[in-house]
C-alpha cells in the first residue's frame, strides 16, 4: 500500500516537473532576429566624422520611412468627418455661364426731316412824311411840316399813294385819276397852283425824286417816302423838272 502511494506521489510530482518546464520554456523571450542578427559596433576613430554624419541625405533617406509610416494627426481632432477636397473639374462654379455674345443690330438711321419752308412775309414796311416848307414860305401854312416820318405797314404790291393815305390818316388827301394813273392835287388844304403856276406836290423815294405817277411806284421794304410841296416845279426843293 505505501508503494503504491510512494508511485503516485512520484507520478505527480514528475507530472508537475514536466508542467513546470513546459511552461517555462513558453514564457521565455524570444530573440528578435534584428538583435540576432545585429553587427557589432564598430570602433571609430575618435575625432573622425562617421559616414552617416557626412552623407546627409543617408540620414534623411532613413528617416524618411519612419516619418510616411505615420499618419499625419488631423488638425479636427477625433470624430472630425474629413472631405475629400475636389479636384479643379469636380468643384462646382459660382461663376454664371459667360453669355454668348448677341451681335449688335445696326443702328437705323433717323431720317433728317426736311426743314419747313419759312413763309414768305406778305407785307411790308416803310416810312412816309409830309414837308411844307416851301408852302410856309409861301405864306400857304405856318408849319414847316405836316407829318414827321411815320412808319406805315401796307400789303405787298401796295403803291406810294397807298402809303400816302395809309400814313395820313386824318389829313386830307385829293387826287385825280386812279390806279396806276393817280396824281396827288392837294394835301392838308394845300393844292396845287396855290402859289403860282409852277406850284404843287412831288414825291421824293430814298432821297431820289420819281418822275411817275405814285400809283405806278410799288412800295419795297424799308423805303423813305417824302411828300414835298414845290412853288418853282421842284427847283425850290432840290427835284427841279
Amino acid at each position: 500500500m505505501k508503494k503504491h502511494k510512494y508511485l503516485i506521489a512520484l507520478l505527480l510530482a514528475l507530472a508537475l516537473a514536466l508542467t513546470g518546464c513546459a511552461g517555462g520554456a513558453a514564457d521565455a523571450p524570444a530573440l528578435s532576429p534584428q538583435a540576432s542578427a545585429a553587427p557589432a559596433p564598430s570602433v571609430t576613430q575618435r575625432g573622425a566624422p562617421s559616414a552617416e554624419a557626412q552623407t546627409p541625405s543617408a540620414q534623411a533617406s532613413q528617416a524618411q520611412p519612419e516619418a510616411s509610416a505615420q499618419p499625419a494627426p488631423s488638425s479636427a481632432g477625433q470624430g472630425a468627418k474629413v472631405t475629400p477636397a475636389r479636384s479643379a473639374a469636380q468643384a462646382p462654379s459660382n461663376s454664371a455661364p459667360a453669355a454668348s455674345a448677341a451681335p449688335t443690330p445696326a443702328a437705323t438711321p433717323v431720317p433728317t426731316p426736311a426743314p419747313t419752308p419759312t413763309p414768305e412775309k406778305q407785307t411790308v414796311s416803310c416810312s412816309v412824311a409830309i414837308d411844307t416848307t416851301a408852302a410856309a414860305k409861301a405864306g400857304l401854312c405856318k408849319n414847316n411840316a405836316l407829318l414827321g416820318a411815320t412808319r406805315v405797314e401796307l400789303p405787298k404790291g401796295s403803291s406810294v399813294y397807298d402809303a400816302l393815305r395809309a400814313a395820313a390818316g386824318s389829313i386830307s388827301v385829293a387826287k385825280q385819276g386812279s390806279g396806276s394813273r393817280v396824281y396827288v392835287t392837294g394835301i392838308g388844304g394845300i393844292s396845287e397852283g396855290d402859289a403860282g403856276g409852277q406850284s404843287g406836290w412831288m414825291y421824293s423815294v430814298n432821297g431820289a425824286y420819281v418822275q411817275k405817277s405814285c400809283g405806278a411806284q410799288i412800295v419795297q421794304e424799308g423805303d423813305r417816302i417824302v411828300w414835298r410841296y414845290t412853288t418853282n416845279s421842284g427847283k425850290d426843293i432840290g427835284g427841279g423838272v
